[in-house]
């Protein structure tokens, strides 16, 4: 009798952690991520993918010993053109005994590689799956791990910017590309364009001011893409991050490797239309699913790749403390990054959160 009841408790236990629940709440987990990527022939490109766990549950994320037991959320890319998933950035979460876990919601930023070096316009279509278990705080109990898949198109794009152009473009053989002067599509970013179009503006108001030039670092543009994409991630706009291990200028520079010299950041949040602060505006709701200054008038339009550049160093300019950093003869070295995000303090437009980091010594990274 004393087997059968231990045997019984055992069976409980199992029925438990694995979760054979008639309210398994895993169906309501959500995945969002962009339909189409826009690739480089040959390089790689960000992939964000949008986690909503519900209320009073969470997932792993990483483990903190080898013997922690939860199933850690995994992804894959399955197509058969060689694009690859070659790096996973995973959002911040919380430790939980030897596990970090995720609750609420969190974005997980995927890196694409092309390894075949597609033609430009090449289409591959592609299915990416996310496995996760979910848990319940209060329940105690683990439910049957589930795959949630996204159907979406890999676009290998014409533009393939890379850190070694830093030393072949001046800011006005630059401004000269197509490239620089075409319209942003805010469904496929080219973040290092955009990224170059902020820094050869800047080298543009440094020699109007009789400063040197600024040298490009790699090590600079990670930290400040890093910054630009956390403000957007968790909704914040400050020097100031509350993503633990980054809360300091001097915290996220170190990240990257560089401790020593001089250092200074600006960040900016600037439209991604060609809208003027303070004017009127029908928004897209009220006018057919455009912005315009008059009702159902022209619209206006997104920036090019250049002009957003010199939008963003017009606030920079006009403030004193930004003006400073930019002009200041202390700083060799420059790394620019944004990050997209929709206003929904205004009607859902299109904006960016920049930032700039200046140092007197590179970082450690070595160009692409």
């Amino acid at each position: 009798m004393k087997l059968v009841r231990i045997i019984a408790v055992v069976m409980v236990i199992s029925f438990s952690l694995y979760g054979f629940s008639l309210n398994d709440p895993t169906e309501d987990t959500k995945m969002d991520t962009p339909d189409n990527v826009s690739i480089p022939s040959g390089g790689t490109a960000e992939l964000r993918v949008a986690i909503i766990i519900p209320t009073g549950n969470y997932i792993f994320i990483e483990h903190l010993s080898e013997d922690a037991p939860g199933l850690l959320t995994t992804f894959t890319l399955k197509n058969n053109r060689g694009i690859i998933l070659s790096d996973i950035k995973k959002p911040e979460g919380k430790k939980q005994k030897n596990e970090v876990i995720l609750d609420g919601k969190g974005i997980f930023t995927l890196m694409v590689a092309d390894t075949k070096g597609h033609a430009p316009g090449t289409e591959v279509k592609g299915t990416l799956e996310m496995t996760t278990q979910l848990c319940s705080k209060n329940k105690g109990v683990c439910y049957m791990p589930r795959t949630f898949t996204k159907e979406i198109i890999l676009t290998i794009s014409n533009t393939a910017w890379t850190w070694a152009d830093y030393e072949k473009y001046t800011y006005k053989t630059f401004a000269e590309l197509p490239e620089a002067n075409k319209r942003i599509d805010f469904k496929e970013i080219d973040y290092p364009l955009l990224h170059a179009a902020i820094f050869y503006e800047t080298n543009r108001q440094r020699v109007l001011n009789n400063r040197k030039v600024f040298l490009h670092s790699p090590a600079l543009e990670k930290a400040a893409k890093a910054h630009s994409d956390d403000m957007v991630t968790y909704k914040f706009f400050s020097h100031t991050s509350p993503v633990k291990g980054k809360k300091t200028m001097t915290q996220r520079l170190a990240l990257v490797g560089i401790v020593k010299g001089y250092k200074g950041e600006n960040i900016a949040d600037t439209f991604g239309i060609e809208y003027k602060a303070g004017k009127s505006v029908y928004s897209p709701d009220q006018n057919g699913g455009y912005f315009s200054y008059s009702f159902k008038g022209k619209p206006i339009e997104n920036h090019t790749y250049l002009g957003f550049a010199k939008d963003v160093l017009v606030q920079w300019m006009n403030s004193p403390g930004h003006r400073k950093n930019i002009l200041d003869q202390r700083f060799t070295y420059l790394g620019t990054g944004a990050a997209h995000y929709n206003n929904a303090k205004f009607f859902n437009m299109d904006n960016f959160k920049s930032t700039q980091n200046f140092g007197s010594i590179s970082g450690p990274l070595e160009k692409e």
